[in-house]
């Protein structure tokens, strides 16, 4: 039986409960051996500065996991030269480390609607399955049945209770609503916000 990786990218701005949550379900689901998140140094989606810089990002992400079987936190596009992380260079390097293995791609139903905009797609797309999770109930049929879509391997899971987002958490972070947050976020990762919070405003 092919041994089974899960790469779960994204900015991590900052990583919260339900990313983790997600990733266990497509352990769960998928049976996979391993996932290994992958912060992105730069989303070419996402132009506008990250609330924490990559290496911050990096770090939450890894003490977040570090307790976690089968979990770890990989800084392949953070080390790239390359400014912008793309998905399919990081697909590559996993293709040529495990060549026999079944790679998935974990992502949220908003980065599955930007596929075709991604570099390189149509070489990804050979060398990956796809994990794709939403929010609703059957929201697959409206992303699922393209013809364009056919060509890729790709599963949805549908109906995953995420009520907050790392959108909802940089919004409260800049109001200053740190306790807001508490709920949300790995205990490491409050902590850890809560202290650069506060270095900040000294130095100020």
């Amino acid at each position: 039986m092919s041994y089974k990786i899960g790469l779960f990218g994204g900015s991590f701005d900052p990583i919260h409960l339900g990313h983790i949550e997600i990733a266990k379900i497509a352990k769960s689901m998928l049976e996979l051996d391993h996932v290994d998140f992958i912060p992105a140094k730069q989303s070419p989606f996402k132009q506008q500065q990250t609330f924490f810089d990559a290496h911050q990002r990096f770090e939450l992400v890894a003490n977040s996991i570090a307790a976690i079987e089968h979990f770890s936190a990989s800084d392949i596009e953070i080390k790239r030269d390359d400014q912008i992380s793309y998905s399919y260079m990081t697909v590559d390097s996993y293709r040529q480390q495990y060549p026999d293995a079944d790679l998935f791609w974990i992502m949220g139903e908003d980065a599955w609607s930007q596929i075709h905009d991604w570099k390189n797609i149509d070489s990804m797309k050979e060398k990956i399955s796809f994990v794709v999770f939403s929010r609703y109930q059957n929201q697959s049929s409206s992303l699922e049945l393209s013809q364009q879509l056919q060509s890729f391997k790709v599963q949805f899971i549908n109906d995953v209770d995420l009520p907050f987002s790392s959108s909802h958490i940089k919004e409260q972070l800049e109001q200053g609503n740190l306790s807001n947050l508490k709920d949300l976020v790995p205990k490491v990762v409050f902590e850890q916000m809560t202290f650069w919070t506060c270095t900040n405003k000294n130095v100020e």
